[in-house]
């Protein structure tokens, strides 16, 4: 079993839609590693916050709120990535756009990000991991053995958006194109121009080109990278 001080950290980071979330799974599943969602985590916080009826833009409410609970992060039977708040495993379904959006509000809150830190530091102990979101590489782990910055134009990340929002629900619900074209266009302004982690790439990440190859390609380029840097171990801990 990999210990605390040994495991092994991929990050992989980028903006909405980029494919960052796909890459990291595929990835960890061909290395062995645990998959680990940053997106998880603040979903289940704006879920737990709309349940609640609590202001999302009030940096005090949210605040109180998230630092008046403990959320922590485990592997459930199937091996996936699971929210606990107060012990206690969230259940209701942090895949849809309304939760996805209350989400990217929390995380702009200061009180937010800093009382999520060490939950996401913590999180999956003692097992090597891919771990994704928008702050990995630079705030979460720093001294990450391998990170990754995804990018891919807005068109293509806009029909990954579309093609999300197909899987999620009657396509005679779909936004137009103009407002799902709003909707990245103000995650991107959100998540790069945030005071606090905003979704840059680190000075140390490399640039992972996911407009023009398959997942498959891309996934395959990542492990043999990870293989050239001594990072294939053979499994998880």
């Amino acid at each position: 079993m990999t210990s605390p001080n040994s495991r092994i950290v991929i990050t992989v980071d980028g903006l909405a839609a980029s494919g960052k979330s796909s890459i990291a799974r595929e990835l960890a599943r061909r290395l062995g590693f645990v998959h680990f969602s940053s997106g998880l985590l603040y979903r289940a916080v704006g879920s737990e916050a709309l349940e609640l009826g609590i202001e999302l833009d009030s940096e005090e409410a949210i605040g109180e709120f998230v630092e008046s609970h403990s959320w922590d992060l485990a592997i459930d039977e199937q091996g996936e990535g699971r929210v606990a708040v107060d012990g206690v495993l969230v259940n209701r379904d942090l895949s849809d756009p309304r939760t996805s959006e209350a989400a990217s509000c929390v995380g702009i809150s200061r009180r937010v990000r800093q009382a999520l830190l060490e939950p996401q530091r913590r999180a999956f102990l003692p097992h090597s991991m891919v771990a994704e979101g928008r702050d990995l590489g630079t705030i979460i782990f720093p001294d990450a053995a391998l990170k990754l910055f995804v990018e891919a134009p807005e068109e293509v990340r806009i029909a990954r958006r579309v093609q999300q929002l197909h899987e999620l629900r009657p396509a005679g619900e779909l936004s137009e194109d103009l407002m799902l074209r709003a909707e990245i266009s103000e995650r991107d302004k959100r998540d790069a121009e945030r005071s606090v982690a905003p979704t840059i790439a680190a000075q140390d990440a490399l640039l992972v080109d996911n407009g023009s190859r398959s997942l498959t390609e891309v996934v395959d380029s990542l492990y043999a990278l990870a293989l050239s840097r001594g990072l294939v171990t053979g499994g998880r801990g």
